[in-house]
């Protein structure tokens, strides 16, 4: 069963399954396509962003960004 990345906690390790909209082209520069992993590094509280990890890069998302990204569990 799939959910969102905004729902995930601060260490989760998770794989991506798919990233609604046009997100999707911004993000596959970022190297975050279906299939890959990443790290929640940090959940910022109260509708904050959310800070990933790929591979040694960190970057952050908005929330409302993560909620369009369905993501299951980190092989």
């Amino acid at each position: 069963m799939s959910e969102t990345l905004d729902r995930k906690a601060s260490g989760a390790r998770v794989r991506i399954e798919r990233i609604d909209g046009a997100l999707a082209t911004r993000l596959a520069e970022l190297g975050l396509v279906p299939g890959s992993e990443v790290e929640v590094v940090r959940a910022i509280p109260f509708g904050g962003p959310v800070v990933l990890d790929r591979d040694g890069f960190r970057f952050a998302i908005r929330r409302v960004d993560a909620s369009a990204i369905q993501v299951g569990e980190a092989s």
